[in-house]
């Protein structure tokens, strides 16, 4: 995006901001979560965490909040789902930190 372009972009956005690197962080921070969800799905670890920023745990499915494009667990949860065969969430218990429990919206 040209900065013309993302500045009408980011004006729209709730507690976003946003440059021209943002959209490739918010892919990496989501990709990341979803990769070590991966890894405990099929087993080549018991556990994982990823410390990702943005987050995630702001964002809603229609809208990006608070600084966050995506719901990153939102996002690996759906992964799990629909490419690794998990019936539900707590099956490989993915789930957010209790410091960003504040007000996620999962």
């Amino acid at each position: 995006m040209e900065s013309d372009e993302l500045n009408r972009f980011a004006a729209g956005l709730d507690s976003i901001y946003a440059c021209k690197d943002s959209y490739e962080a918010a892919l990496l921070s989501a990709g990341s979560v979803c990769e070590a969800t991966e890894t405990v799905v099929k087993g080549k670890t018991t556990n994982a965490v990823a410390i990702v920023c943005p987050p995630g745990h702001h964002a809603e499915a229609h809208c990006c909040k608070g600084f966050c494009f995506y719901n990153n667990v939102a996002v690996a949860a759906m992964k799990a789902r629909r490419e690794l065969g998990v019936k539900k969430s707590d099956d490989c218990g993915l789930g957010c930190s209790p410091w960003q429990r504040h007000s996620a919206h999962v």
